[in-house]
């Protein structure tokens, strides 16, 4: 099934309505039902595309009238989006994964600028620190692109809320799909249920350029995570050690990059490259 979500007005319709679906549940592969005051639902509507969704587009729209409506076809959609997945068109993508952000308006930056891209197939985000360790734990203050080692209080964990604020509000096209509690958890599920390579952006020895030959075929592999850490404290020291990922810096004169600033670096490196390359299919 290619239904990913159904958002939906809950001061307008009743969850009742959605009942056969509901019952497939919210699991790997199932529906997501998220219902949303009138007021956040309106928020909502005004980051949906149209009706009509292009077939370039990683997620299409599919909606259902409310039948107050239907004499007006401007007002479609007015209480209910479905969001489906475009797989004939894009098999797969990059899924980024946010660890330890502590800041919910990078969040919505990053997810924003997810979403538009039309690049990415999801975002993770991953809290705490590496085996569940989050009381004073020692961390190497990256913030993206520097390396300096220091004990740092516990990064805060985004609520709920807030995600859902700047996931559902702000970009409801792709939900969040997955959140783990530590670092070890997400590398569990990355080497064990998928197949995709890990690639971290710190400057750290060895580290390639985002602007390289090798670093820009790294982030516009289709089965990449693209893994960044947070404002204050950037990835932690035990990810920075693993062997099982690769790092890329992006070339700075000094100082390093407010997080969603990064992304929407590493966004602008993959369209431009993804651009180049279909002139030059086209040339041939």
């Amino acid at each position: 099934m290619n239904l990913r979500r159904v958002v939906y007005n809950k001061d307008t319709l009743d969850s009742s309505t959605f009942q056969t679906f509901l019952d497939l549940g919210d699991g790997d592969g199932g529906v997501r039902f998220v219902p949303l005051i009138e007021k956040a639902y309106l928020n909502c509507l005004k980051n949906v595309p149209g009706h009509s969704t292009s077939e370039s587009s990683r997620f299409a729209v599919a909606s259902i009238a409310d039948d107050t409506d239907n004499n007006d076809d401007n007002n479609i959609n007015k209480n209910v989006i479905c969001v489906v997945r475009n797989v004939s068109s894009h098999p797969s993508a990059p899924i980024a994964v946010m660890v330890q952000l502590e800041k919910p308006g990078n969040l919505g930056t990053i997810y924003r600028s997810i979403v538009q891209s039309n690049l990415f197939e999801g975002v993770i985000i991953v809290d705490g620190g590496v085996g569940g360790s989050r009381q004073g734990e020692k961390t190497t203050t990256t913030n993206n692109n520097s390396n300096n080692n220091n004990v740092k209080k516990n990064p805060q964990r985004i609520s709920e809320k807030d995600i859902n604020y700047y996931s559902m509000c702000n970009a409801p096209l792709i939900g969040i799909m997955k959140r783990f509690d530590d670092c070890n958890a997400f590398y569990d599920f990355a080497t064990k249920l998928s197949k995709r390579k890990v690639v971290a952006t710190a400057l750290v020895p060895n580290s390639l350029s985002a602007y390289s030959e090798s670093g820009i075929d790294l982030i516009t592999d289709p089965k990449v995570f693209i893994m960044m850490g947070s404002e204050e404290h950037g990835l932690p020291k035990q990810v920075l050690e693993r062997g099982d990922t690769t790092f890329i810096h992006i070339p700075t004169l000094a100082s390093s990059l407010n997080v969603g600033c990064a992304m929407s670096m590493i966004i602008s490196i993959i369209t431009i490259e993804q651009h180049r390359r279909q002139r030059a299919l086209e040339v041939v």
